[in-house]
C-alpha cells in the first residue's frame, strides 16, 4: 500500500498575494547564514494590525479580509521594489530592510505606521481606519538567527502596544 504524497504547502498568501510565513523561513534561514560572514546589518519589521479582532466581530469577516488586503497594499507600496514582505500571521506582516540598521529601520517603519494610519476605506458608508503598530529587530544585534530576531521585534510589538 502506498501512502498519497502530500501536496506541498503553498508559499504565497491567497488573500494578500504576498508571500508567506513558510517562503520566509525557507528563504531567510539560508540568508542570514551567508550574512553572519559578511556582519552587514538587516532589519526585520514586524507590524500588526491593531484591534483586528475587534474589527472582524464588529464588521465581519469579510471586513476583516478587506482590512488585511489594503494593509498588505499600503505596507507593500511604500517600501522598496526589492525590499521583501510576506504575510505572517493573522494579522502580521513582516518586511525585511537588507543593509538598513536600527535607526533608518525605526524611521522606515514610523514612516508606514503614519502612511496607514493616514489612509481610510470606506465600510457600509462609514470611513474606516487602520492602524499598525510595529516592532523592529536589527541582525546581528538583535539576533543571528530568524527566531531570535523575530523574538526581538515581537517584545517590542508587545510594548508598544501596551504603551
Amino acid at each position: 500500500m502506498t501512502v498519497p504524497e502530500q501536496p506541498e504547502e503553498p508559499l504565497v498568501d491567497q488573500l494578500t498575494g504576498l508571500p508567506n510565513r513558510r517562503h520566509l523561513e525557507r528563504v531567510l534561514d539560508p540568508f542570514l547564514e551567508r550574512r553572519k560572514a559578511s556582519r552587514k546589518p538587516l532589519s526585520l519589521l514586524l507590524f500588526d494590525i491593531d484591534h483586528f479582532k475587534e474589527i472582524n466581530d464588529l464588521y465581519g469577516r469579510e471586513v476583516g479580509d478587506q482590512a488585511l488586503v489594503r494593509t498588505a497594499e499600503l505596507l507593500k507600496s511604500n517600501v522598496k521594489a526589492g525590499d521583501p514582505m510576506v504575510r505572517w500571521s493573522r494579522d502580521e506582516f513582516i518586511i525585511v530592510l537588507e543593509d538598513e540598521d536600527r535607526d533608518i529601520a525605526e524611521r522606515v517603519a514610523q514612516r508606514l505606521i503614519d502612511r496607514v494610519a493616514g489612509e481610510s476605506f470606506e465600510i457600509l458608508g462609514k470611513a474606516v481606519s487602520i492602524t499598525v503598530s510595529a516592532g523592529v529587530a536589527t541582525f546581528p544585534d538583535d539576533g543571528t538567527e530568524l527566531p531570535a530576531l523575530l523574538g526581538s521585534a515581537q517584545r517590542m510589538l508587545q510594548a508598544r502596544e501596551r504603551a
